[in-house]
C-alpha cells in the first residue's frame, strides 16, 4: 500500500475524525489537497457522512490504513449470488462468494428474487421421480396447467403455488433431459433455474395461460413423433428444451408479477 490513498473509493479501516474513529467508513475522492499533494476524501458512508478528510490533516481528520474499493452493480451481485443457489446461497456454500454478495442481504429482494426462492423451496423438499419419462413430466405438468388454470383469477396464493409448481416440473424436467455436453446437464437444476431467472429478469412481459398450454402443445408433439419414429427419439431431448425452457420462462415471469401484485 502507498502513502497516500489514490482510488476514487476507498474504505477507511483506521483513521478518526476528529474524536470520532472512521473505522470501515466508505470515502469517495473529492479532489486534491490544498497542497496539491494528496487527495481528500469525503465519507459517503459511516460516522459523519459528507465530511472531508485526508491522509493526515488536523483539519480534517486522519486516514491511517484503508483498502481500494471497486464499485460492483447490484445486479451483477445477485447473478453471482443466483448461480450457486437461485435467489439465497446456502451456508454451506463456499465462503468467498458469501462474502462478496453479503451486501445483498440489505437489500430489499425482488417478486423476482421471492419467486426463485420459492421454487428453490419446493425443490427442495418434494420428492424425485422414480419414473422421469417425458410422459410423467408432460402429465404433471399439463395436471399443474390445468390447477392453475382453475385458480387463475381467484386467490392469489393458490395461484402462486400453481405457478410454483410448473416452474419447479420444467426445471427438473430440462435437467433430467438436457443432452450430454448441455449446461443444463452439467449444472442441473440449480444451471436451469438461474438461465430461467435471466430470462425472466430481461423478458417479464410474457404471455399467460394460452401461451403456457402452447408450449405444452409443443412438448407434447415432440414425445408424439418419439414414439412413431426412431429419428423422433433422437432428437426428443433437444427437441423438448426449447418448449420447456419457455414454458418455465413464462411460469416464472407470471409467478413474479402475481406477487408482485399481492404485496
Amino acid at each position: 500500500m502507498s502513502d497516500c490513498p489514490s482510488s476514487p473509493l476507498i474504505r477507511i479501516t483506521a483513521g478518526s475524525l476528529g474524536e470520532v474513529p472512521l473505522h470501515g467508513a466508505l470515502a469517495a475522492s473529492a479532489g486534491l489537497a490544498a497542497t496539491g499533494s494528496s487527495l481528500k476524501y469525503r465519507i459517503i458512508q459511516g460516522s459523519d457522512v459528507g465530511s472531508l478528510i485526508g491522509r493526515d490533516d488536523p483539519d480534517s481528520g486522519r486516514i491511517l490504513a484503508w483498502e481500494d474499493v471497486i464499485p460492483v452493480p447490484a445486479a451483477d451481485l445477485k447473478n453471482l449470488r443466483n448461480k450457486f443457489r437461485g435467489a439465497l446461497i446456502s451456508e454451506r456454500r463456499p465462503a468467498t462468494p458469501l462474502k462478496v454478495t453479503s451486501a445483498l442481504k440489505s437489500l430489499e429482494p425482488s417478486p423476482l428474487d421471492l419467486a426463485v426462492t420459492l421454487v428453490n423451496n419446493l425443490l427442495d423438499v418434494s420428492r424425485t421421480l422414480l419414473d422421469v419419462s417425458s410422459d410423467r413430466y408432460l402429465s404433471l405438468l399439463l395436471r399443474s396447467l390445468s390447477d392453475f388454470h382453475e385458480v387463475e383469477c381467484g386467490p392469489k396464493p393458490r395461484a402462486s403455488q400453481s405457478l410454483t409448481t410448473i416452474v419447479s416440473i420444467c426445471v427438473r424436467w430440462i435437467a433430467e433431459v438436457a443432452p450430454t455436453g448441455s449446461p443444463y446437464r452439467e449444472g442441473g437444476e440449480e444451471e436451469v433455474l438461474s438461465e430461467l431467472r435471466a430470462k425472466a429478469e430481461s423478458d417479464p412481459a410474457v404471455g399467460g395461460f394460452p401461451a403456457m398450454v402452447e408450449r405444452a402443445g409443443d412438448a407434447a408433439a415432440r414425445i408424439d413423433e418419439a414414439w412413431e419414429t426412431e429419428e423422433g427419439q433422437e432428437r426428443l431431448a433437444p427437441g423438448l428444451l426449447e418448449p420447456a425452457l419457455t414454458l418455465g420462462h413464462y411460469a416464472l415471469a407470471l409467478l413474479a408479477k402475481s406477487l408482485k401484485d399481492g404485496e
